[in-house]
């Protein structure tokens, strides 16, 4: 999405609302200062990816640490859980792949 800001050079900047992208946070604009530069610019969006955490419910069984990682990065499935008496036959929902753009719990 493109927009435009105009004014006159020296003139304090009326910044548009800041952009939003799925998984990251808004750091900022690359280049940009509060007051109009003499000649037209293009500046971008700084993003910060976003962290988000799968916790596990073992629903009685043994403590599963919850994982912490980067939007979009692979998930590693952690080892079973154990519970006397019980046989694991999953978590539901399934675990995903790769971390989504939000916290999850999953439960044994």
């Amino acid at each position: 999405i493109l927009t435009t800001v105009e004014g006159f050079p020296g003139d304090k900047i009326t910044l548009p609302a800041e952009p939003t992208k799925t998984g990251y946070t808004f750091a900022g604009w690359e280049g940009l200062t509060d007051v109009f530069p003499e000649e037209s610019k293009t500046v971008k969006p700084l993003w910060t990816i976003s962290q988000y955490t799968i916790t596990f419910d073992s629903d009685g069984g043994n403590e599963v640490a919850p994982v912490t990682q980067d939007y979009g990065t692979a998930v590693a499935i952690p080892a079973a859980p154990t519970k006397t008496g019980h046989t694991f036959l999953g978590w539901e929902p399934a675990v995903p792949t790769t971390m989504p753009a939000e916290n999850v719990t999953v439960k044994a």
